[in-house]
Parts: structure tokens; C-alpha cells; sequence
């Protein structure tokens, strides 16, 4: 809700304002004492005084003027030299860079340049590393060249003595097989022998019997008996006599199978000892060593002219004027006229005459020390054996016992478990109890409070009740006629006595705020009225005529 506006009134006119100084009321109110003379003379120096003020108002509007055009001089002086200044800083900044680019650009071009020297210097290492590599090649295929004739030459040794050795092994296996065919010659001989004197014997008896038969009969039972006797007896004869050949023949077989194994070791130990022996020979024999040598040699110049022989034939073969009646002769012309015989190289003649026996005399140093070694790794592996058994016991050692122990820990763990879990039961049933308890304890206490309270409360209110019949009846009887008027006109004037005071109080609040509105109207004139004189001009107005102006002018 707005509250209502209100208005203050100030009348300056009715109401007396501050008084003013004396000389100023005197002076204002007073008449002019001087003449036209001296007011003349007063206007003049007045007019001297404001042509003069007028004079330095100009000087000093030109000076201003004159400061300012300084100022705005001094402002584009200061503007050029700025320009020039940012002009310089610009310049010196383009000469930096264009430095700084040249010396980038110098630096590039060093860089450049000892980059273009480190790629020649590369280029060139890159390049005898080649030429070292293809020449490392050719070395390396030079020696393997000379690795694979050196090979090659191994290789047709081996073969021949493959071949001897499989040739000798052949005859020896065709003699043993011829061996084992005039043994099996000589047993079936020998079993023909045997049998044809079984089928003589056998013979023979059938003639007894026959004989016997014809000479006279025998009682029945007597010639049954004999009869199957004798055929009971050949059959166990006959069975007896294969058995008896089969056991001989296996027996034979495994004869000839151990006799055979037994010449192979003996022909094996003899071509060891043989060469063993040959050795020994040629070592303490040296003209057996000469000879063994110069055997080998010939073996090696034979194996070599097979070898340029097949060559030979091989690339003949691929010629096609090399055979028939246009194959060209072959003449080999040896000059012997002007030879001079010379001695061999020294070095042919120190590879030649050199018998290295390193490997004979030290071998049986070197089969100790593989023996050693042998037994050396054996005892090592034993040891490592018994070092990872007894690891491995440890190991399961170990596990065994952390098991235990974890079982141990589990199952005390259970058990505290356990006992900690019928405690926690056995608590929260005695709390659930205890509780239950104080429950039906309280609840007891809870309607024996009620039930405590209502009778209080029902027996207070009996008393009270009787109370306020006892007071009514007792006001009854000591009440009076016109006692509540009495009372209403005490309350109306203690009414009327707090509204009077309330009266008061709002009247000397209005005289105050009446004092103070009236002191603030007086502050008001006077501030009016100083506001007025300060705004009067201190001269009277000067008047100017109007100029005549010239019919005749035109702006044309």
C-alpha cells in the first residue's frame, strides 16, 4: 500500500528572512552621491578597465591560441618522431632479420654442405666396404673352391675305400653264404642218410613181421598186442626222430648265426689290428712310411686323372666334332731339348718331407683326458641329479609343510570361527532376550503409569471441578450490586487516560516537526536569496545602437 504524498508550503514573504549587514543595506538602499563628472570619469576608467581586461583576455586568448598551436606542433613533432622512431625500430628489425636470415641461410648452407661431405664420406666408405665385402667374397669363394676340390678329393678317397671295404665285405658275405649252403648241403646229406637208414630199418621189421606172419599163427591176443605195441612204438620212434631234426636244425642255425657274428668281429678286430699294425710299421719303419706315402700318392694321382678323364668325357660329349672320323688328332708335344732340371720349391719339399705324428703320440693322452672329461660330465650329472633330488626334497619339504600349516591355519580358523559364531549367537540371543525383557518391562511400566495417570488425572479433575463450584458459590455469596460498573468506568478511564497520553505525545511530535520544517524554509531563503545576488552582474547592461545597413548590399 502507497503512502499518501505530502506537501510542504514555504511562504518567504510573510515570514521575516535573516537581516542583511548594514553597509550592504546602506549601500543598496542608499542614493547615488557622486556627479555626471565623476560618473564620466568613472564609466572611462571602466571602459579603460574592460578594454584593458578585454586587451589581456585577447593577449591571453592568443597566448592560449599560440600555446595550443605549440602544443599541437610539439604533439606532430613528437607524432613524426615517433613515426620515425617505429620507422627506425622497423628498419633495424628488418635488418635483424634479413641477418638473421642470412646467417640462417649461411648455417643452412654449412649444414648442407658438411651434410653433402658426410654422404660423400659415407658414399665412399659405403663403397670400399663393398669393394672389401666382394673382395672378402671372392677370398671366401676362392677358399671355398679350393675347400671343395680339398673336399671333393676326401669325398673319392671315401668312395674308394667304401668301395674296397664294401667289396671285401660282399666276398666275405658271398663266402659265408657259400659256407652255410655246403653246411645245409652236408646236413640234408647227412638227414637223407639218416632217414634212408630209418626206412631201411623200418623195411627190415616190416619183412620180420611179414616172415613172422607166414612162419605160423600166433595166439589172437598174443599178434593183437605185439601189433599195436610196434605201431605204438614206431609212432613215438618217428615223433621222437622229427623232433629230434627240428632241434638239430635250429640248433645248426644258431651255430651258423653265432659262428658268423664271431668271424665278423674276429675279420673286424683283424682289419683294425692290421691297420693299427700298419701304422706302428710305418711309423717305426721309415722306408715303409715312404712307401705308404708314395702309395698314397698314387692313389691320389690315379684318383685325379679319373677324375680329369671324366671331366674329359663329360665335356666331350657335349662336342659334337669330337667324335668320328672329323674328330681332330690329339698330339701332346713335350719339349725336352731345352729343359733344365731344377730343384723343387722349398715349401713343396718341407710339405712333402713333413710326417706330423701329433695325433699318435698324444692319443693316449687325449683318450685320458676324454676319459676324464667323460667322467668329469658324469659326475657332474650325478651330482646335478642329486642336487635336484635334494631340491626337489626340499621343494616338497616345503609344500608338505606349508600344506600342514595352512591346514593348521584353516582349521584353527574354523574352530575360532565356530566358537566365535556361538558367542555371537549366544550374545545376540541373551540381547534378543534381555531386550524382550526390558520390552515387557517397559510396556508393564509403561500401562501401570498410565493407568497411575488417569486416576490423577480423573482425581484432579473431581478436585477441580469441585474447586470451581466452591469459588462460584463463594463468589456468590460475597458479590455486590453495581461492582462490575465500578470496574467497567476504571477501565474506561485508564482508557481514556492511555489515549490522552497518546494525544500528547503526537502533538509535540507535530510542534517539533513544525520547528524543524520552519528553520529549514529559513535555510532555504537564504540560500535563494545568495543563489540571486550571486547571479546578478556586477555592471548595469550595456545597451548598443543598431547599425544602419546599406540598401544597396548584396550577397551576389
Amino acid at each position: 500500500m502507497l503512502s499518501a504524498p505530502i506537501a510542504l508550503t514555504i511562504d518567504v514573504h510573510e515570514h521575516p528572512t535573516a537581516t542583511l549587514p548594514a553597509a550592504l543595506e546602506a549601500r543598496l538602499l542608499g542614493s547615488p552621491t557622486k556627479s555626471p563628472e565623476d560618473l564620466a570619469q568613472a564609466l572611462i576608467a571602466h571602459t579603460n578597465k574592460s578594454a584593458a581586461l578585454r586587451e589581456a583576455h585577447l593577449h591571453a586568448v592568443r597566448d592560449r591560441a599560440a600555446r595550443e598551436s605549440q602544443r599541437a606542433q610539439d604533439a606532430a613533432a613528437r607524432k613524426i618522431r615517433l613515426a620515425a622512431r617505429r620507422t627506425e625500430k622497423i628498419q633495424k628489425r628488418l635488418e635483424a632479420a634479413a641477418t638473421k636470415v642470412l646467417a640462417t641461410k649461411e648455417a643452412t648452407d654449412a649444414e648442407r654442405a658438411a651434410a653433402k661431405a658426410k654422404r660423400e664420406g659415407q658414399r665412399e666408405a659405403v663403397l670400399d666396404a663393398r669393394k672389401a665385402a666382394l673382395d672378402a667374397r671372392n677370398f671366401r669363394l676362392s677358399e671355398l673352391k679350393n675347400a671343395e676340390a680339398l673336399a671333393e678329393a676326401k669325398h673319392t678317397k671315401a668312395i674308394t675305400e667304401l668301395k674296397a671295404k664294401s667289396a671285401a665285405e660282399v666276398q666275405h658275405a658271398l663266402a659265408v653264404a657259400a659256407s652255410h649252403k655246403e653246411k645245409e648241403a652236408e646236413v640234408a646229406k647227412t638227414l637223407a642218410e639218416k632217414q634212408a637208414a630209418r626206412l631201411t630199418a623200418a623195411e627190415a621189421r616190416r619183412e620180420h613181421l611179414a616172415a613172422v606172419a607166414l612162419s605160423g599163427p600166433a595166439s589172437p591176443g598174443k599178434e593183437k598186442a605185439n601189433g599195436r605195441a610196434a605201431r605204438v612204438f614206431n609212432a613215438a620212434a618217428v615223433d621222437s626222430e622229427l623232433k629230434r631234426k627240428v632241434y638239430d636244425l635250429k640248433m645248426l642255425k644258431v651255430d651258423e648265426a653265432r659262428q658268423a657274428h664271431i668271424d665278423a668281429v674276429k675279420a673286424k678286430a683283424a682289419s683294425v689290428s692290421a691297420k693299427a699294425a700298419a701304422v706302428v710299421a710305418r711309423q717305426g719303419d721309415p722306408a715303409k712310411a715312404l712307401e705308404a706315402t708314395k702309395t698314397m700318392y698314387a692313389r691320389m694321382v690315379r684318383a685325379e686323372v679319373a677324375r680329369l678323364q671324366a671331366l674329359k668325357a663329360k665335356y666331350a660329349a657335349l662336342n659334337p666334332l669330337a667324335h668320328g672320323a672329323n674328330a681332330p688328332p690329339e698330339v701332346i708335344v713335350v719339349q725336352i731339348d731345352n729343359l733344365t732340371p731344377r730343384s723343387p720349391p722349398t715349401g713343396l719339399l718341407l710339405r712333402l718331407g713333413a710326417a706330423p705324428k701329433k695325433l699318435t703320440k698324444s692319443a693316449s693322452a687325449r683318450q685320458a683326458g676324454a676319459r676324464s672329461r667323460r667322467d668329469t660330465i658324469k659326475h657332474q650329472i650325478l651330482a646335478r641329479l642329486a642336487k635336484a633330488t635334494a631340491k626337489r626334497a626340499a621343494a616338497a619339504k616345503r609344500v608338505a609343510a606349508a600344506v600342514a600349516a595352512v591346514e593348521a591355519k584353516v582349521i584353527a580358523k574354523a574352530k575360532r570361527a565356530t566358537v566365535v559364531r556361538a558367542l555371537f549367537l549366544g550374545n545376540r540371543a541373551h540381547a534378543v532376550a534381555a531386550q524382550q525383557k526390558r520390552i515387557l518391562a517397559a510396556k508393564a511400566s509403561r500401562d501401570a503409569m498410565c493407568t497411575e495417570r488417569n486416576a490423577r488425572a480423573s482425581t484432579l479433575s473431581a478436585r477441580e471441578t469441585a474447586v470451581a463450584e466452591r469459588h462460584a458459590a463463594k463468589a456468590r455469596q460475597v458479590a455486590k450490586v453495581g461492582v462490575l460498573a465500578v470496574r467497567c468506568a476504571a477501565f474506561r478511564a485508564r482508557r481514556e487516560a492511555l489515549d490522552k497520553k497518546r494525544a500528547s505525545a503526537f502533538l509535540l511530535k507535530a510542534e517539533r516537526c513544525a520547528a524543524v520544517s520552519a528553520r529549514r524554509a529559513a535555510l532555504l531563503a537564504v540560500r535563494v536569496e545568495a543563489a540571486n545576488k550571486a547571479q546578478a552582474a556586477p555592471h548595469p547592461k550595456r545597451e548598443m545602437p543598431d547599425e544602419a545597413v546599406d540598401a544597396t548590399f548584396s550577397d551576389a
